[in-house]
């Protein structure tokens, strides 16, 4: 009689040892140690460009209709300069705001009975819609300031309202628009 082995021990000598379960352990933990590094530092990387260069900003109301509506996502460049027309985002009062640059450093505006002057001229009609105000305003402006008004005038969140604008006061530059809510 010849003894056999049990069906068992075949199996049993496919089983990892323990170091071998210790190498796996330590290989998985490895691996992941390396994602959460990588997602650190692409989380570490998008929070400096949203400090320094570019952020996305939730538009809210229609002060910018129809260039910006209530929903939108704007994407601000906070380097670099502005112009005359752009588009720009700033805070007062703790509210952030999007308003259109109409006059820069140096510049006089007016608004009245006959009508919006930039420097005693009519702007030009592409840019800039029809502009009124119950009370007069005049205002010139400082070496670092602008006068900015909304797209959609009569809403009067804007220089109007709120008065001349002080350059630290500009986040930057809306160079990119998302639309959430159709087009």
């Amino acid at each position: 009689m010849s003894k056999e082995k049990p069906a068992d021990s075949a199996e049993g000598d496919n089983k990892p040892s323990a170091a071998q379960l210790r190498r796996k352990r330590q290989n998985l933990i490895g691996r992941l140690v390396r994602v959460l590094i990588k997602l650190a530092v692409v989380a570490g990387t998008a929070v400096l460009i949203c400090l320094f260069l570019a952020c996305p900003y939730a538009v809210h109301g229609n002060r910018m209709f129809p260039k910006l509506r209530d929903g939108d996502c704007a994407v601000v460049l906070k380097v670099g300069g502005f112009e005359r027309g752009d588009v720009i985002s700033y805070k007062k009062g703790g509210v952030r705001y999007f308003s259109r640059v109409i006059a820069m450093s140096g510049d006089s505006v007016s608004i009245g009975e006959d009508g919006f002057r930039i420097n005693g001229c009519v702007p030009s009609e592409e840019i800039f819609y029809v502009t009124e105000a119950e009370e007069p305003i005049e205002f010139e402006l400082g070496a670092d300031e602008v006068f900015v008004l909304n797209d959609y005038r009569s809403n009067q969140s804007d220089s109007r309202e709120l008065g001349k604008l002080k350059l630290n006061e500009v986040e930057g530059k809306v160079v990119f628009l998302f639309r959430w809510r159709g087009l």
